[in-house]
């Protein structure tokens, strides 16, 4: 028996589910795109680590994680200390939609750009054991840590893993973690942890030698918006 053909307002109604059916499998969810930017916003502002013991101030750190004059979509900081090298100095991009991360050398300007080679392979990291510790830990200055994570190039682009957030909203005030991967060279993961008044960027796989998380920033709020 030969079938009938279909109606045309049946046939459009079809599409339509088909094509709303797509559109949601490739929509990120909106309660995740949402945590996402708010766990990244958290991170915004100016931090300081004080370096406790040294009046002239050459250990002390700064990160300014504001919005990118030329890419509002993206916070960009530079992590620099007194009498650093300015042109190795890290810088720490964050989409501000929460899904991608870039850490670079501090003379990229453009996150969407490809990545280039600055030079040789960083050599073996330098080790020291602190005073009443039995093993030792990396003893890296800005720019070695530069170095050490991106391996010789410009830049380690990160995405967002799966991993589910932190609450942003706790009863001691707002935090959040939030963690990504790198998306091509060594398996790299990024890992910012934010507070209203504290903040914590980590990357574990970096050859430290001691299988550890490298710290690459951990200091306080220091005002600005």
């Amino acid at each position: 028996m030969p079938r009938l053909p279909a109606p045309r307002s049946a046939v459009a109604t079809c599409l339509l589910a088909a094509a709303s059916a797509c559109a949601a499998a490739d929509a990120p969810p909106a309660a995740h795109a949402t945590a996402d930017a708010a766990a990244v916003d958290l991170a915004r502002g100016c931090w300081i680590r004080h370096a406790p013991g040294r009046p002239d101030g050459r250990d002390t750190v700064l990160l300014r994680l504001l919005p990118d004059p030329e890419r509002r979509d993206w916070l960009r900081g530079e992590i620099a200390r007194v009498g650093d090298d300015p042109d190795r100095r890290l810088q720490l991009w964050l989409a501000r939609d929460g899904r991608r991360a870039l850490l670079t050398a501090a003379s990229v300007g453009d996150p969407d750009a490809p990545a280039s080679r600055l030079g040789a392979e960083p050599g073996p990291v330098p080790m020291r054991t602190p005073p009443g510790a039995i093993h030792p830990v990396p003893d890296l200055d800005q720019d070695g840590v530069a170095r050490l994570v991106l391996g010789g190039n410009d830049r380690v682009a990160f995405a967002r893993t799966p991993r589910a957030l932190v609450a942003v909203d706790g009863g001691a005030g707002r935090s959040a973690e939030i963690d990504y991967r790198a998306e091509a060279g060594a398996p790299l993961r990024l890992r910012v942890a934010a507070a209203e008044e504290r903040l914590r960027v980590s990357v574990s796989g970096a050859d430290t030698g001691t299988g550890a998380p490298l710290a690459v920033f951990g200091g306080v709020r220091d005002g600005c918006d």
